[in-house]
């Protein structure tokens, strides 16, 4: 199944964490999607994130979405690999 992440949430600078969630079992096809989503957390440690215009949700960015499960779901190197 091919998911375009632009069209996925509810805000245009990135995803919340349980759209995140929701975005890696879309793509996957399974349920329970913790152990990826903890590798995926753990690579976005240190990485920007954008502020949604309520001033209190944080949104990872959808290119650092895509560009980590792409390393943890294929093994496809990153930019700066």
């Amino acid at each position: 199944m091919n998911i375009d992440i632009n069209d996925f949430g509810d805000y245009r600078l990135g995803l919340t964490i349980e759209e995140m969630k929701k975005y890696i079992k879309k793509v996957t096809g399974k349920k329970n999607v913790e152990r990826i989503y903890k590798k995926v957390l753990k690579m976005l440690r240190g990485s920007t994130c954008a502020v949604a215009s309520d001033g209190k949700t944080c949104l990872i960015y959808r290119w650092d979405v895509e560009r980590f499960l792409n390393v943890v779901l294929f093994n496809k190197p990153t930019y700066f690999d």
